[in-house]
């Protein structure tokens, strides 16, 4: 609207600001508890929640975005969001949540595993949640909940893993004597 030569425009209202600054609060620790259970291999209903929490924002986003851009020619402030969301995408895709878990867990593991003392009590070493600790006649397995329905873990294996794996066994080398392992589920 003009008048008299100046130009006025409308401000963002400040339940606006709020809004879109709460969303992007919410979506980055969404994405930090994300992206912190993936990295520890933490439970799946975790994840699963993380994900429909992340969905429910984004409609919400989508919503207070489109008001702010037609009620009041604003949206600046709502492309923060977007953001964390490319940024919490490319460091999953990127796997660094799970290279930075097994840096600072691996020497905690290799302790543990120097040991192998076998339990069925949940309990953590270095930043996993381990579940189950087994000794075989290869080495030691160390189970996490990060597998759903398969049972999975971290496998220390100083003779490497075996040429012929139990049939439901599989292996993945992390490198020296440690592997990833997958137990399909049944």
């Amino acid at each position: 609207m003009t008048a008299g030569g100046n130009t006025r425009t409308r401000r963002s209202p400040k339940w606006w600001l709020v809004a879109t600054n709460a969303v992007t609060v919410l979506v980055t620790l969404c994405y930090a508890v994300l992206l912190w259970n993936t990295g520890t291999e933490g439970e799946f209903f975790v994840g699963l929640f993380g994900l429909l929490a992340l969905l429910g924002l984004g409609v919400v986003w989508i919503i207070i975005t489109i008001i702010g851009l037609l009620a009041y020619r604003t949206f600046l402030a709502s492309l923060i969001t977007p953001l964390i969301v490319l940024t919490g995408m490319g460091l999953a895709w990127a796997e660094i949540p799970q290279k930075l878990a097994w840096w600072a867990s691996r020497d905690a593991l290799g302790r543990a595993a120097s040991t192998c003392d076998e339990h069925g009590d949940s309990g953590r070493i270095g930043v996993y949640t381990i579940t189950r600790v087994q000794r075989t006649p290869d080495g030691c397995l160390f189970y996490t909940d990060g597998g759903f329905l398969n049972r999975v873990g971290f496998a220390h294996l100083p003779g490497g893993a075996p040429a012929t794996p139990p049939a439901v066994m599989q292996y993945t080398s992390l490198g020296g004597p440690w592997y990833r392992f997958m137990e399909p589920w049944d």
